[in-house]
């Protein structure tokens, strides 16, 4: 058997020889790019408040450190976005497009409370497989966002088929929303010629903060912070008139903020 080829780069970054990891890694075919911040080699953030700003910064690390395992922006196939605001998925989004809507590449955007530091607004993975850009066979869903983000719902590349992250749409139950996420992915992989059987890896990002109305009409942000229930980032609520056996809040009728300082 063939070795594989496998090629390690470091950004330069005093993380990576303290923490034991590669900034990018080539094993074969496949270029991996990890998860990236808009910080340079001096540990300073670039960008600081403007989440597009950061997307160009870390785009300009990671077409560097991939480039230095061979691998290109053109046969990128899969991309994560971690964004510490979901107001800012959008903008997030649009910023990711201006370096892939040619590439197409599955996309999930994930919504996080926060990064190392308050300041860092986004992180980014990659992955690259070689001849991606000639040979991958790339599917839209004719009422998918994902266009807008220069994205594929799925991706075929050889004998691999990869999935963009599926939304959990409203449901009645958490595993109603499970359900739902299911039967989309699987749709996508019969689409591009596999089957349920085929499936060998999934990944699942459970929200720790969501945003909610209120029946009064206001839109409020609830999360979850070292095990409490916290509302657009200041109040913690103490008590529920409606409790719940499953952690969420169903109904807010009224929340009363701190002062503001």
């Amino acid at each position: 058997m063939t070795e594989a080829r496998r090629i390690n780069v470091s950004s330069g970054r005093p993380l990576e020889a303290k923490a034991h990891y590669s900034r990018a890694l080539r094993m074969g075919d496949t270029v991996l790019q990890s998860g990236t911040t808009a910080i340079n080699r001096k540990g300073d953030i670039i960008g600081e408040g403007d989440v597009s700003a950061q997307v160009d910064a870390i785009m300009d690390l990671a077409r560097e450190s991939m480039g230095l395992a061979e691998g290109h922006f053109e046969d990128v196939v899969r991309a994560r976005l971690y964004v510490t605001e979901p107001t800012l998925l959008q903008d997030a989004g649009r910023a990711f497009a201006r370096y892939f809507t040619d590439v197409r590449p599955v996309l999930s955007l994930v919504a996080i409370s926060r990064l190392a530091r308050p300041t860092q607004l986004i992180e980014i993975e990659l992955e690259a497989v070689d001849g991606a850009s000639k040979s991958a066979e790339r599917y839209l869903k004719p009422d998918t966002q994902l266009d807008t983000f220069g994205a594929s719902d799925a991706v075929r590349i050889g004998d691999r088929v990869l999935v963009s992250g599926q939304p959990s749409g409203r449901a009645a139950s958490a595993e109603g929303e499970i359900r739902g996420v299911l039967r989309g992915v699987r749709e996508l992989l019969e689409h591009l010629g596999a089957t349920w059987d085929d499936l060998v890896y999934t990944k699942t990002f459970l929200p720790s903060m969501a945003e909610v109305e209120t029946v009064n009409g206001a839109t409020i942000m609830v999360e979850l912070i070292d095990g409490n229930v916290v509302l657009n980032g200041t109040a913690i609520v103490a008590a529920v008139d409606l409790e719940a056996d499953n952690g969420v809040v169903h109904v807010i009728d009224a929340v009363i903020l701190p002062p503001a300082e």
